[in-house]
């Protein structure tokens, strides 16, 4: 069999950085195309790095324990450089989501290309434009069937928050993978959307909030002419393609989550204002960390 290593690279290539999109798409995170080429190389260079290997005879068990390690040791790279900052347990998620929708999307080009007739080892570009597309739809369409297929109700709360004689409700989902705590009390965070927020604020605040978009220093002005310094909280955060991001916080009144049948009211927490949709199809407005129902982060 001839191997058109061009060819072979180009397909690699292109499939990394889809994988690594889709990634990305499915768990919601920042992402840069800089860094997904630069990831997408590292997956090259694996590729080189087998073919060499190709040409020495080991052991059928060396062997095996190599390519294993190599391949891991690879995947764990493509993350680190692709989405820097990433917290431990982000990452890990992020990493059984690259094999995951690896083994989805190219077990099911290749079933395509079963189905068709044509060897799936054979290559083209023709491969490459239906690997791509499964893995545009799997990058798009992914998270809405990972929230409705897997995700119990269970983890969707009604959530009300008080805060100086006014409230607002909305549906929380409860996050295992949030760890995002005040750096100063240690009291964990609900991270809520700004628009959903608004009400709960005074009318004056409320149209300051809505002139634009707003950054959060802008927040922060706006909570101290209106009294409010004393109940703000700056927390930082890593996330992708932002390691060293800041959030707004505030400390409520008061925050109810109906959790199992059961209401669970917390005083002591902290609400992280996010200026951008949590959801895009808005089946949840807030994040509920772990800590205020006992829950074990995963």
């Amino acid at each position: 069999m001839i191997i058109y290593a061009d060819i072979t690279l180009l397909n690699n290539f292109f499939m990394t950085i889809a994988i690594i999109w889709a990634t990305a798409n499915i768990m919601e995170i920042k992402y840069s195309w800089f860094r997904l080429f630069l990831g997408a190389n590292i997956a090259n260079l694996y590729l080189l790095v087998v073919f060499i290997l190709q040409q020495y005879r080991f052991y059928f068990f060396i062997n095996f324990i190599l390519h294993i390690s190599l391949n891991i040791i690879t995947a764990i790279l493509i993350l680190k450089i692709s989405f820097p900052g990433l917290q431990r347990t982000r990452f890990i998620k992020a990493l059984g989501n690259l094999y995951l929708i690896t083994f989805i999307g190219m077990g099911t080009t290749l079933s395509i290309f079963y189905v068709y007739g044509d060897s799936p080892f054979n290559t083209g570009f023709l491969k490459i434009i239906i690997g791509l597309l499964v893995l545009y739809l799997l990058g798009n369409t992914g998270w809405k069937i990972i929230q409705r297929y897997k995700l119990p109700d269970e983890f969707y709360l009604p959530t009300v928050i008080y805060c100086q004689n006014k409230e607002v409700s909305l549906t929380g989902l409860l996050d295992t993978g949030n760890s995002l705590s005040d750096p100063i009390s240690n009291l964990p965070v609900i991270i809520v959307n700004l628009a959903t927020l608004i009400p709960i604020f005074p009318e004056e605040m409320q149209a300051e909030m809505m002139t634009g978009e707003v950054c959060e220093m802008d927040l922060v002005e706006v909570f101290q002419k209106n009294n409010l310094a004393h109940r703000i909280r700056l927390l930082p955060f890593s996330d992708l393609g932002e390691e060293k991001g800041l959030l707004l916080g505030f400390r409520p009144d008061l925050v109810e989550l109906f959790y199992k049948g059961e209401l669970i009211r917390v005083e002591k927490c902290v609400i992280g204002i996010s200026t951008r949709m949590l959801d895009l199809d808005n089946c949840y407005q807030a994040l509920i960390h772990p800590k205020l129902l006992n829950v074990e982060q995963i």
